[in-house]
């Protein structure tokens, strides 16, 4: 049915807006009570769409570095992201270095186990220890070592470890922190 002049239009529409009540202040007020707050909100990570692999058992053995992201798996004891990126950007110091380039296992874990207890010894937090990456990035060392720091004797004076970052020597060296001597 159309209106038959102008005035009748206008008429007509004055009457449909005065019959109708807003929409917004209704879905405001319900979008208000279904939105939790940031406080409240859980932010849910994307899943990884690559080929999923079975994460390794970490303490049955020295870990498995993933071929994709070329990085051990996480530790149990894995370095607190601030502290990390205060390290990687030199903000805090690594207070000694340790490289076991060219050593057989059974002499770099000698030398590992004096050199933490020394570090340890002088009150130093951070330190460095160099692995290598090996023939094809499959060095013995890079692959025991965290399993040593992970074992007694080791094991003790460490607080956290984690792969360094590409500055200090990427995937074949580890950021190392020690705990306070007692």
């Amino acid at each position: 049915m159309a209106p038959k002049n102008d005035a009748d239009g206008v008429a007509l529409w004055q009457k449909i807006m005065h019959s109708t009540k807003p929409l917004v202040k209704k879905s405001r007020v319900r979008l208000k009570n279904q939105i939790p707050s940031r406080q409240n909100q859980q932010i849910a990570k994307p899943e990884n769409t690559l080929e999923q692999k079975a994460a390794p058992d970490l303490n049955d053995g020295p870990p498995v570095v993933d071929a994709i992201n070329k990085r051990a798996p996480s530790p149990q004891n894995r370095i607190p992201m601030n502290e990390r990126r205060k390290l990687q950007s030199g903000r805090q110091a690594i207070e000694a270095k340790l490289d076991l380039h060219g050593q057989t296992a059974e002499g770099a874990h000698k030398k590992l186990v004096i050199f933490l207890r020394r570090q340890q010894a002088q009150n130093k937090r951070f330190v460095l220890v160099i692995t290598g990456k090996g023939e094809r990035g499959e060095g013995v060392l890079r692959r025991d070592v965290p399993h040593w720091l992970r074992q007694p004797p080791l094991a003790a004076l460490v607080v956290a470890f984690d792969v360094a970052a590409p500055r200090h020597g990427d995937t074949g060296a580890l950021y190392v922190h020690l705990r306070r001597k007692c």
